[in-house]
């Protein structure tokens, strides 16, 4: 199955969140659904910034879901 995104990157990726009270756990997939990392993070400003580091380092962020915050 092909999906067409219209003009975005070749090295898109899509991230998604699952919170806890310590822990956020990130998904990272490219555009054909595979996934490029799964891994869990620490809910402090390390955490976070290791978390936004590691979207960036697999390729040019397009979208992100963050579950838990009414989004």
């Amino acid at each position: 199955m092909k999906v067409e995104y219209g003009n975005v990157a070749e090295d898109a990726v899509w991230a998604g969140v699952d919170t806890h009270a310590a822990t956020n756990w990130l998904s990272v997939v490219d555009a054909r659904g595979s996934e490029l990392f799964s891994g869990e993070f620490a809910t402090d400003p390390e955490g976070y910034r290791k978390l936004c580091d590691e979207i960036r380092r697999l390729g040019s962020p397009v979208a992100a879901g963050v579950e838990c915050t009414g989004t």
